[in-house]
């Protein structure tokens, strides 16, 4: 089962998409999914059989795509001045330099969980 994101799952958890972000979304989406399955072996079998999970995967490949669009200049560092103040503030070197990725965090949501027993071990991912 191959899962594409559109541009309306992208606007449900951010905002309104120009035309040019939805053609973004649109071309990304499908590699997005096959970046994602390659991470999380066993993925499409699993979200096969679980319509829940079928959403949670949507939702951080919407995400995802999200990230490739916050910053479309790629810009690292941003500094604003107002008179003597000046605001500076440092974007994620990932989201700076416009990557399609999967954080530890969102994948480690859609790996299958491992029980453990007394004398179990489990692999570190």
């Amino acid at each position: 089962m191959q899962i594409i994101v559109t541009p309306e799952d992208v606007e449900a958890i951010w905002r309104p998409l120009t035309d040019a972000e939805k053609a973004t979304v649109n071309g990304l989406a499908r590699y997005a999914w096959l970046i994602l399955a390659r991470e999380v072996p066993g993925l499409a079998d699993r979200v096969a059989a679980d319509p829940e999970l079928e959403e949670l995967v949507r939702f951080e490949i919407a995400m995802a795509l999200k990230r490739v669009m916050v910053n479309p200049d790629f810009t690292r560092q941003m500094s604003t001045t107002i008179d003597d103040a000046t605001v500076s503030r440092t974007i994620d070197s990932a989201v700076s330099a416009g990557l399609l990725y999967f954080p530890d965090d969102s994948l480690s949501r859609l790996r299958p969980r491992r029980r453990s027993g007394a004398f179990s071990i489990n692999p570190s991912w």
